[in-house]
C-alpha cells in the first residue's frame, strides 16, 4: 500500500455506522419460503454458508448470525443460479466474512455468475481479505465477482481491505459483461486495486443502479481510485467519493470510459487525488451527465484539479454544482478538457481554486457555460488551438456567498469541510438572478439589509449588485 494513503482506523466505524443507518429493512420473505440459520462455528442449519446455498430454493433466506465467517466454504461462495437472499441477522457491523486471500492463494467472499435476477441479494455483511488474481474476470472482484449476464441486488454491505492482484479491476467488486447490478447503502473502504476501480467496477455492459454508497479512502495503480465505469450506464444517486487515490493516470474518485453513459446527482466528490482528474477523469468517447454535485478540495498533480475531459472527445454536461478549492499546478484548477470534447455547464458555482492559472483550462474543445456564477468572470476560461467558448449572457462574476467559511483553503491537506449552501443574498440565489437555484446547495443562511426584504426590493435592483 502507497505511503500517500492514510489509515482509516479512526474513520471507518462512523461511516459503517451512516450506512447501517441508512439502509432499508430487509426484504420480507417470500411466502412459502424458508430461512436457515447458520453460525460462524459451524452450527446451525447448514455448516456454512456455500452448504446453505446449495441446500436453499429460490427465494430462501440464509441468515448469517453474528461474528467472523473464515475457511472453505465460507468464502468462494457460489449461488448456482439461484436467487436466494443471503443476509446477516444483525448488519454488518455484527458479521463479517473474511476471504483470507493472498497471492497464489486468492479468494472471494462471491461469485455470481450464472444469471440470478434482483431476487438474488447480498445484504448486511462486512466483506473483507479478498484477494483476486490470474486471468480477466478471475483479476477482478476481491470482494464480489458479477459476470456474465447476472443482475444481483446487494445492500447495506461493508467492503474494506479486498484487493484486486496484478492489472486487476474492482478491488471491492467488479461487474463484468451484460451484469445489471443494484448497488445500495454499501461502503466501499481501503481497497485496493492492481489496475482500475479501488472500490468497484463496472464493466462492458454493466448497467447499474448504485444509490447512497460511500467510497472512501480507497487507491488504484493506474486510473479510477475510487471507481470505474466503462462501456456501461449506470444512475449514480447520493453517493460520496472521498479520499480515494489513483497513481498513474487520472479519475482520483471515479474513472469513466469507453463510451460509459453515467448520471451523478446528488453526489459529493472531495478530498480525491490523481495525476490527472483529482475527481472525475473521463476519455474515449463517455457522455457524462452531473446534477447537484459538489466537487471540493480535489488534487490533480498535473491537470484538471476536480475533472479531466481527455482521450478522445468524452462528452460532459454539468447542472447545478458546485466546484470549490480544487488543485491543478498546470491547467485547469477545476476543468481540463482537450481533444475536441464538449463541456456545457449551466446553474454552477465556479468558486476559488488552487495553483492553476485559471479554473477552466479548454484545447481544441467546446466550452458552453451559461447562468453560471463564475468567480473571476470570463477570464476564468482560457483556451488554446482551436478552442471555442460560448459565454452566456446570464453568466455572474461575483461572490458566491457561501454560508459557511472554508477552515483549510489551499494550504491544508484536501477535506470535505466547508458549508456551501449559499445566502440569501447570494447572485446563486433564485430570488436574486433569472436562472433559478445555481450551484448544488439551496439557501442556507443570510438576512436582508437595512430593513428590506426579498419582497419589497424590486427584482432589478438585486439583480444590478452582481452583475458588471
Amino acid at each position: 500500500m502507497p505511503s500517500v494513503k492514510r489509515s482509516l482506523e479512526t474513520r471507518l466505524p462512523s461511516l459503517v455506522a451512516v450506512a447501517v443507518a441508512v439502509a432499508g429493512a430487509a426484504a420480507p420473505t417470500a411466502a412459502g419460503a424458508a430461512q436457515w440459520s447458520v453460525q460462524p462455528d459451524g452450527s446451525g442449519d447448514f455448516p456454512t454458508i456455500q452448504a446453505a446455498v446449495d441446500g436453499a430454493v429460490a427465494g430462501d433466506e440464509i441468515i448469517l448470525e453474528d461474528g467472523l465467517f473464515t475457511g472453505s466454504g465460507n468464502r468462494d461462495v457460489i449461488l448456482h443460479g439461484k436467487d436466494v437472499i443471503v443476509r446477516s441477522r444483525n448488519g454488518p457491523t455484527a458479521t463479517t466474512i473474511d476471504s483470507q486471500g493472498q497471492t497464489g492463494d486468492p479468494h472471494r467472499a462471491f461469485k455470481i455468475k450464472d444469471g440470478e435476477t434482483s431476487a438474488a441479494r447480498i445484504e448486511g455483511l462486512t466483506i473483507t481479505g479478498g484477494f483476486a488474481e490470474g486471468l480477466f474476470p478471475e483479476s477482478g472482484g476481491g470482494g464480489i465477482l458479477v459476470a456474465y449476464g447476472t443482475h444481483p441486488t446487494i445492500t447495506n454491505c461493508v467492503f474494506t481491505e479486498n484487493e484486486s492482484g496484478f492489472e486487476g479491476f474492482g478491488a471491492g467488486l467488479l461487474a463484468w459483461e451484460d451484469c445489471d447490478i443494484t448497488l445500495t447503502d454499501c461502503v466501499f473502504s481501503n481497497n485496493t486495486s492492481g489496475w482500475y476501480g479501488g472500490g468497484f467496477t463496472l464493466r462492458k455492459y454493466c448497467d447499474a443502479l448504485v444509490e447512497r454508497c460511500t467510497v472512501f479512502g480507497n487507491w488504484s495503480l493506474h486510473a479510477g481510485g475510487g471507481a470505474s465505469i466503462t462501456r456501461s450506464n449506470a444512475i449514480v444517486n447520493d453517493c460520496l467519493f472521498m479520499d480515494n487515490e489513483t497513481f498513474e493516470v487520472d479519475g482520483g474518485g471515479v474513472l469513466v470510459k469507453a463510451e460509459a453513459q453515467p448520471i451523478f446527482t446528488r453526489c459529493v466528490f472531495a478530498g480525491n487525488r490523481a495525476w490527472a482528474g483529482g475527481a472525475l477523469g473521463l476519455g474515449n468517447l463517455p457522455n457524462v451527465t452531473v446534477i447537484d454535485c459538489l466537487f471540493e478540495n480535489n488534487d490533480a498533480v498535473s491537470r484538471g484539479g476536480a475533472i479531466c475531459l481527455d482521450q478522445e472527445p468524452p462528452v460532459l454536461t454539468i447542472w447545478n454544482s458546485t466546484f470549490v478549492n480544487n488543485r491543478a499546478p498546470l491547467f485547469g484548477g477545476h476543468i481540463f478538457q482537450s481533444g475536441a470534447a464538449s463541456l456545457t455547464l449551466r446553474n454552477c458555482i465556479l468558486g476559488d481554486y488552487c495553483d492553476a492559472p485559471s479554473a477552466i483550462f479548454s484545447s481544441t474543445s467546446v466550452v458552453d457555460i451559461d447562468c453560471c456564477v463564475v468567480v473571476g468572470g470570463s477570464a476564468e476560461v482560457v483556451t488554446s488551438g482551436t478552442s471555442t467558448v460560448l459565454w452566456g449572457a446570464d453568466n455572474v462574476d461575483a461572490d458566491p456567498m457561501f454560508c459557511g467559511p472554508d477552515p483549510l483553503g489551499c494550504d491544508s491537506d484536501p477535506e470535505p469541510t466547508g458549508d456551501w449552501t449559499i445566502d440569501v443574498l447570494s447572485p446563486a440565489s433564485p430570488a436574486i438572478n433569472s436562472c433559478g437555484r445555481v450551484g448544488a446547495y439551496d439557501i442556507g443562511c443570510g438576512a436582508t439589509s437595512a430593513g428590506a426584504t426579498l419582497e419589497t426590493r424590486s427584482f432589478g435592483s438585486l439583480k444590478a449588485l452582481f452583475r458588471r
